[in-house]
């Protein structure tokens, strides 16, 4: 036993600083000195220290090893930091060099081309920079420019103008991507897809498809779902110091009320237009917008916006005034008759409070009589209709079946096409998605029938699936062991179970049986991870597993039949959550835990979208930056979650070996992602409707459960969305086997794992693009500084020491 059995171990107790560690090591355990001193000593000004002498030869042989080990350590300990200090002057400086623009990207104007998107995006999102960093700097700055959003119908053309104006501006643009930085060439590819997308907004933003006037869909990713954290943030941010800052918020805080007027009126429009949803989707978009305001929404009561409201729960009106000099609080209460903070309430219940409550209403009682019957219009392709409808039956009074303003004629299946690119980032058409689907459903349906027979013992297809199906619904596949209350299932339980404190109160028997799903959820993951290790990279410049545990908590719309993913900031200020639905008619089935877990948690979404955030989100801080935090394709994470489900865990791991009812769950939802691009297109382009679909699901998944119509519904109201999942992961496998190809014996699985992420969140020309260069660079066809970034795209040191904040771009922060 030794002070430092090795250099090499010693810097690691030294780099880590484990100070009591070292204390405790660092003293010979048989060679322990004493100190005396000496008694003449003691009698002098000047104390005289000795040693006691070792009592053996051994002793002062191991004292002067020990002398040299700890130079060894000294001296191995400078040579790792001149080295470090070498490396560090070496990241800087490739970090600095990879960042700064090229002379391709001035020629063409690229530079300049993203900062006059960003400047036209500030224009018309006056609200959406609150997010922005750098723009929080000067409160001045919001004062002066924030304002609510905008959905005039003028607005929205204006807008969508100027947005086509970029887009023409940018495909008639002379760019050599060969001759640009890899960062430079995404950025090419990324603003593409905003200005196509409508700013990344493919529903709600586009005045000519006329999709503003449909209302909220499924997701509730329209603007107007989030107008109150936008509010809430902007007071948090902005404090009165004198009488006009007053009058400005109080402006503001109206402005937001009106947002919530004209969405309303927009939705009045698309009556009159036929451009309603169906009965279904409308319930199902309620529901959504109800998350947003959970507590105004159980009462409908405008009070509870500043009462109860998770987004206003940082406004103390004190506090939000304490700025304001006396003299300016007495002025303001002659004027107005009324404190100030009494004024800012009001200004809070009567301007935003009482519109929100009374759209609330509008939804509920007056719009939901002009949905549409289930199999009327399911979908995109069967609106505009030519009537009015009222309680599911068509008026004499025709549709004007245009835009306003315009006179546009509207084309539900021309709408379906233009949304279809912000989730395929291609030009892929709905009948060639349509085919896909049905291609992957005749290769894996049949694979589904054969587990059925092998479990079953029965060798006649009918028989086995009819006998399987009894398997599959028996009580032991769920959580609950039997059907749960009428009082925790109806439209009450919605209102009375709708966050965790309440839910554990009103509604016990679910939560018992939730708190047992979540902890199966938690033992997969751990089954899982010992799986998984040598497949990615944990340590060093290439990690690519996340460091934010993940959590598991439940989903409370009750239109939400599937789980979904929360990622947090690269902080981990949070934890990363799997949201899972707290209102299904029973939880599970357990059988399909181990391939949906993988999908959500470690390696899907966990590992693609967290990792995102906490490594590969682009830090130079310019305007390509900006760029690629406005970046976000569910093509990507979709497709990779879905990979992870296959064939990382189904293929490349032996976790269903000898589990062939949790092999048939993982075949189950490949097929239910195939069904997706023939329901999705069914739906919103071919005429499907709704009863059609279902039977689909039932005849191919063997799913007949209130999930099936959950499901349904969430694919009639976010179009297109669905069909990211197979064509992102089919693309990854096919770029996978195109490395195995053509790197042969030195195709490294953990490699292509972090070439492929390290792309952050790219499009399908980007993903094929940087993996056939990460190909020529492994075999030595690249230029060495395209190569650098490839390799190593963490290069910028940012990576490594700042914290990123959540995306700001136009997709929220859940993904299914």
């Amino acid at each position: 036993m030794g002070v430092c059995t090795s250099p090499c171990a010693y810097y690691e107790m030294a780099r880590d600083s484990r100070t009591e560690f070292l204390d405790k090591e660092m003293r010979p355990l048989s060679a322990t000195p004493e100190v005396e001193i000496e008694p003449q000593a003691q009698k002098s000004s000047k104390k005289v220290c000795k040693i006691v002498p070792f009592h053996t030869t051994l002793e002062k042989a191991l004292a002067i090893v020990a002398l040299i080990l700890l130079l060894i350590c000294v001296v191995v300990i400078a040579l790792l930091a001149m080295e470090r200090g070498k490396e560090s002057d070496s990241m800087e400086a490739k970090a600095e060099k990879a960042c700064s623009f090229s002379t391709e990207a001035k020629r063409s104007g690229l530079d300049s081309f993203v900062q006059k998107v960003l400047d036209t995006y500030d224009e018309y999102n006056p609200f959406a920079w609150l997010h922005d960093m750098s723009y929080i700097d000067h409160v001045t700055k919001i004062k002066t420019r924030y304002r609510a959003m905008n959905f005039t119908p003028e607005h929205l053309k204006e807008r969508t103008d100027a947005i086509l104006s970029l887009l023409d501006e940018i495909q008639k643009m002379n760019i050599d991507e060969l001759k640009l930085k890899p960062r430079e060439a995404k950025a090419v590819y990324q603003v593409k897809q905003f200005l196509r997308t409508t700013f990344g907004s493919p529903y709600d933003a586009n005045f000519y498809s006329g999709d503003w006037m449909l209302g909220l869909n499924h997701f509730c990713w329209q603007p107007i779902c989030f107008l109150g954290d936008y509010l809430a943030e902007y007071l948090g941010l902005v404090k009165p110091e004198n009488l006009d800052d007053l009058e400005l918020i109080m402006n503001v805080i109206h402005q937001h009320g009106e947002a919530v007027k004209q969405y309303q009126s927009n939705m009045e429009m698309g009556v009159k237009a036929g451009m309603v949803r169906s009965v279904h989707s409308c319930k199902s978009g309620l529901d959504a917008f109800k998350t947003h305001y959970i507590k105004t929404a159980r009462k409908n009561n405008p009070e509870d916006i500043l009462k109860e409201e998770v987004f206003l729960k940082n406004f103390r009106k004190d506090l939000f005034v304490m700025s304001l000099s006396n003299e300016d609080r007495i002025q303001w209460l002659r004027m107005k008759g009324k404190e100030v903070s009494v004024s800012i309430e009001e200004a809070l219940v009567e301007g935003f409070g009482k519109p929100i409550t009374e759209f609330l209403d509008y939804l509920e009682k007056r719009h939901i009589k002009h949905c549409l019957p289930k199999d009327l219009s399911s979908g995109l392709a069967g609106i505009p209709v030519d009537h009015i409808y009222i309680d599911g039956r068509p008026t004499i009074i025709p549709t004007t079946k245009m835009l306003p303003i315009t006179g546009q004629v509207l084309s539900g299946r021309e709408n379906y096409k233009n949304i279809l690119p912000a989730f395929t980032t291609s030009d892929i058409t709905p009948d060639e998605i349509y085919e896909i689907g049905r291609k992957t459903l005749e290769a894996l349906y049949p694979q589904a029938i054969e587990i059925a027979r092998n479990i079953t013992g029965e060798s006649d297809n009918e028989t086995a699936i009819r006998e399987f199906k009894k398997l599959l619904n028996t009580t032991e596949q769920y959580f609950n062991d039997e059907p749960f209350p009428a009082n925790e299932s109806n439209a009450a339980a919605f209102k009375n179970c709708s966050d965790l404190e309440s839910a554990k109160l009103n509604c016990p028997k679910r939560w018992t049986a939730m708190m047992k799903w979540a902890d199966y959820g938690h033992e997969i993951l751990g089954k899982l991870a010992p799986k998984l290790i040598s497949m990615f990279y944990h340590t060093g410049d290439k990690i690519t597993v996340p460091n934010c545990p993940l959590e598991i908590t439940p989903d409370f719309n009750p239109s939400m039949a599937a789980q979904s993913f929360h990622y947090s900031g690269a902080g981990c200020e949070h934890p990363t959550f799997v949201h899972i639905p707290f209102f299904l008619n029973n939880f599970g089935p357990k059988y399909a835990d181990w391939s949906i877990v993988a999908h959500e948690g470690w390696p899907g979404h966990h590992t693609q979208i967290q990792g995102r955030v906490e490594y590969f989100s682009d830090r130079c801080g310019d305007v390509l930056n900006w760029l690629d935090s406005m970046s976000s394709y569910s093509y990507f994470k979709e497709g990779w979650a879905l990979y992870a489900e296959k064939p990382l865990i189904s293929e490349d791991t032996n976790m269903y070996d000898g589990h062939p009812l949790e092999k048939y769950g993982m075949l189950k939802w490949q097929i239910w992602r195939a069904l997706r691009l023939i329901v999705d297109t069914g739906l919103h382009y071919r005429g499907m409707n709704r009863t059609e679909a279902l039977e689909m699901f039932s005849k191919y998944a063997w799913e007949d459960s209130d999930f099936a119509e959950k499901e349904v519904t969430r694919y009639q109201g976010g179009p297109g969305q669905a069909t990211a999942y197979t064509l992102g992961q089919q693309k990854i496998m096919e770029m996978r086997e195109y490395c195995e190809e053509k790197l042969g014996d030195k195709f490294d699985l953990r490699e292509f794992h972090y070439q492929i992420l390290s792309t952050g969140s790219a499009t399908e020309q980007y993903i094929e693009q940087h993996i056939k260069q990460y190909v020529e660079c492994d075999v030595g066809d690249l230029d060495e500084e395209v190569c650098d970034y490839i390799l190593y795209a963490r290069v910028n040191p940012h990576n490594h020491d700042e914290a990123s904040e959540s995306f700001s771009g136009a997709f929220p922060d859940r993904y299914f």
